[in-house]
């Protein structure tokens, strides 16, 4: 917006034309930093449709609140659990340091992206009681520094608190759980690498090429997982732990390279390594990279993903595999069965990355 063109509204206008929440929001959304920090009418007219739904959304859970699942939680209630921590940690963070668009990213939008991730996990069960409740109470409470009167309208009117929101402050968030975040990204990145591997077939398909499976027919998924890492890798996870400096956050690419070539495996070792430098100088701690051991059970996670993924692609069955190192066999997590002759992309597989195959199945 620019005074000198006309192009500008006054307070006024704003509060006027999209109401004071939403006009709030996009002020907010325009920026903390020093540049030119600009009100985006798109923002506040989506605001004005997510407080909208949210709050429909809020008064319909809460009026069927008995409906809901009770009992102790589950994986899924555990993940939900933990990432309302984490973001409710940062937004909190962030308004304390009065960086008000990362504290609307957090408060509003991450915050809504973590109950979508839960709804949909939950799809074929009811959502947990407590975890709803809390969600709600939370987001009033965090969003209330930027959307006062959504936030108090929820709090006294769908959640029936005898106060104003304005009397309240930040709860307490317990300590977050560095093994359900980690498992929270691993379920995000496999869903995410399933969904691209069907897409790429069905452009492929769709040029006329010729594919492994076709997406349009009834097909099954086979996840290939792995418990442990290729042998000849930890040769070279020694080598950098052996020359990696902590101080400079760095390693003598010169002397690296050289005993690398005398190691006699030069084209799949660089790629490697070069992998592991650029997780460490990005600063992910060494241990984590080094010793390379997962802060959850995947095989675990893989068995409590497979109804979201039949959902999400459209799956007649999926299984999960364990590799055997060194083998072409394996183990079906689900069955228990011992599965031979596995495809050649199963070798692929290492903990925390799987590899998957698709194929065609009869439909029953």
């Amino acid at each position: 917006m620019s005074k000198s063109t006309g192009n500008f509204l006054t307070m006024q206008d704003v509060a006027r034309k999209f109401g004071a929440d939403a006009a709030r929001i996009g002020l907010a959304d325009a920026g903390d930093t020093n540049g030119d920090s600009n009100f985006e009418e798109d923002v506040a007219n989506q605001a004005i449709l997510r407080l909208y739904t949210l709050r429909e959304w809020c008064d319909d859970v809460v009026k069927n609140k008995s409906e809901l699942r009770t009992g102790e939680f589950n994986f899924f209630d555990k993940v939900f659990n933990n990432e309302m921590n984490v973001i409710a940690k940062e937004a909190i963070q962030q308004y304390t340091d009065t960086s008000y668009k990362l504290a609307l990213k957090a408060s509003f939008y991450d915050f809504n992206n973590a109950l979508s991730f839960y709804r949909e996990s939950c799809s074929s069960i009811k959502m947990h009681h407590d975890l709803v409740i809390r969600f709600i109470e939370l987001q009033c409470l965090l969003i209330a520094v930027v959307a006062p009167h959504w936030a108090e309208s929820v709090w006294v009117e769908i959640l029936g608190k005898p106060t104003s929101i304005q009397q309240a402050t930040f709860p307490e968030i317990p300590e977050t759980d560095a093994a359900l975040t980690a498992a929270r990204k691993y379920i995000s990145v496999t869903a995410s690498n399933v969904n691209s591997a069907e897409s790429l077939q069905l452009k492929k398909k769709a040029k006329g090429k010729e594919t492994s499976f076709d997406p349009k027919k009834p097909k099954k998924l086979t996840v290939f997982m792995s418990e442990s890492f290729p042998q000849w890798q930890q040769a070279y996870i020694d080598l950098l732990k052996e020359m990696w400096n902590p101080a400079t956050n760095s390693v003598d690419d010169k002397a690296l390279n050289g005993k690398i070539a005398k190691m006699g495996e030069m084209k799949k070792a660089m790629p490697f390594v070069q992998g592991l430098k650029r997780r460490l100088q990005a600063g992910e701690p060494a241990n984590a990279v080094l010793e390379r051991k997962l802060a959850f059970d995947e095989k675990a996670v893989l068995v409590d993903m497979v109804d979201g993924l039949k959902r999400s692609a459209n799956l007649v069955e999926v299984s999960i595999v364990a590799v055997e190192e060194g083998s072409k066999k394996g183990t079906d997590l689900i069955s228990g069965a011992t599965v031979e002759n596995l495809p050649p992309n199963a070798e692929g597989a290492v903990p925390g990355a799987p590899n998957f195959l698709f194929a065609n199945v009869e439909s029953s």
